[in-house]
């Protein structure tokens, strides 16, 4: 038996987040805005999560993990995700 493998991503990875995980044969791709990313560059992290997520076709799981709700950052990093097709 081969266990899932999980193919974290940092928020600025731009291209296509699917091949990105390809040729590790992902199961499911998880989107990091927390600790992958400064906090200067959270707004356009999120943007280009969003863009990047915008359209399912298919592919792995999506997943992402948010700013703790202890943080400036959690409100619009949940009003982002709560707009994408994610498992």
């Amino acid at each position: 038996m081969v266990a899932p493998y999980h193919a974290s991503i940092d928020g600025f990875n731009k291209g296509d987040m699917k091949a990105a995980a390809a040729p590790y044969a992902a199961d499911a791709i998880i989107v990091d805005l927390e600790d992958s990313v400064v906090a200067d560059q959270k707004a356009r992290a999120r943007a280009v999560m969003a863009e990047a997520l915008g359209a399912r076709d298919g592919g792995p799981a999506r997943f992402v993990r948010i700013n703790g709700a202890d943080t400036d950052y959690f409100a619009n990093d949940l009003e982002t995700v709560a707009g994408l097709d994610l498992d």
